[in-house]
């Protein structure tokens, strides 16, 4: 949230409406979850099915495909930065400070 992006330290009692809150979102959470590997396992058996094939269909209706990608070129920060500290130095920035939220 980029409305409040520093944290400053203070505590509040929460009311019960924001604990009543937290609990909804705790089992929101947890049903995701159970969502999440459900579907994991479908798209494990439909892609265990399909093999080598990449698409999927019933009739002319195209159910699903499954398609190599172009590999992702990532740049190795670690080495560049080892090799070239100078350059890295000139063109790296640090990013803007983010809050994480952690519900326990």
């Amino acid at each position: 949230m980029t409305r409040w992006p520093q944290s400053k330290g203070i505590r509040l009692q929460a009311s019960q409406e924001m604990i009543d809150l937290a609990c909804q979102l705790k089992e929101i959470r947890a049903q995701a979850k159970v969502l999440e590997e459900s579907e994991e396992k479908l798209r494990g058996e439909i892609c265990a099915f399909l093999g080598e094939a990449d698409t999927l269909v019933a009739g002319t209706d195209v159910l699903a495909t499954w398609k190599s990608q172009a590999p992702a070129i990532r740049l190795d920060t670690a080495a560049f930065k080892a090799q070239h500290p100078d350059l890295y130095a000139q063109f790296a920035k640090p990013g803007a400070a983010v809050r994480r939220f952690l519900l326990r």
